[in-house]
């Protein structure tokens, strides 16, 4: 999955939750997408300080929806369901609208888009939600000769120059969200993307998306980042 941060208005989103006798909102002040806010929100829901704290477990994903676009889903365990009231702008932003059930998703095919969630893009062309990332090193000033836990030092010879890259190969579903997605972008420019292969998010800062046909139906999709997110 990859998430763009665009020019919405995320930080005014909210959604009241009701766990047994317990009633608590979350109002988003996270970074502008839609994966800082689902990310920010199951965070918020799994703290301690939550009136259900120990009894409920919240969890998100993501899917390829049936329109083709990106789907997410919440879910909560250790209770029999819990009531999800967003407010107008959460529902705007990613079609999910109030629920009382074990898993609170969003809808597909809303407004005809190919895209559900604003800023939100999920590639079929390799599998579920595949996006290669390459390239993409955590600069970090911890001791070590060239790297310390997956990062690299600053100064390393050989290394400057080099930015990340991400790459998908999609259908003409996925080039037109990809294109749709980046009327709405922030400035500056950033994103986060899953990368499959190594089980992580990285959030990156970028210069260029370009769309390219390879096939019949067949599109090759590159984001040109700048390295770590700003």
């Amino acid at each position: 999955m990859l998430s763009f941060e665009t020019r919405d208005s995320w930080k005014s989103c909210s959604v009241t939750v009701t766990v047994g006798a317990s009633v608590e909102t979350y109002n988003h002040s996270g970074h502008a997408s839609a994966y800082h806010l689902i990310d920010d929100f199951t965070d918020w829901a799994n703290d301690g300080a939550r009136g259900w704290a120990g009894a409920a477990l919240f969890t998100w994903s993501w899917t390829r929806a049936v329109n083709r676009g990106a789907q997410l889903s919440v879910s909560v365990s250790g209770v029999a369901s819990a009531t999800f009231a967003p407010n107008g702008f959460w529902q705007a932003l990613t079609y999910m609208s109030g629920v009382t059930a074990a898993t609170w998703t969003a809808t597909d095919g809303a407004d005809g888009t190919s895209c559900p969630s604003r800023g939100l893009v999920v590639s079929g062309g390799q599998g579920s939600g595949h996006w290669s990332v390459k390239r993409a090193y955590r600069f970090s000033g911890d001791g070590g000769n060239a790297s310390a836990n997956g990062a690299i030092r600053p100064g390393v010879p050989g290394l400057f120059g080099i930015g990340p890259a991400v790459g998908a190969v999609g259908d003409p579903s996925d080039a037109a969200a990809i294109k749709i997605s980046t009327y709405f972008l922030s400035n500056p420019r950033r994103l986060a993307v899953y990368n499959v292969e190594r089980k992580l998010w990285h959030e990156l800062a970028f210069s260029d998306v370009t769309v390219e046909p390879t096939a019949p139906r067949l599109f090759s999709i590159t984001i040109t980042a700048a390295g770590d997110s700003l």
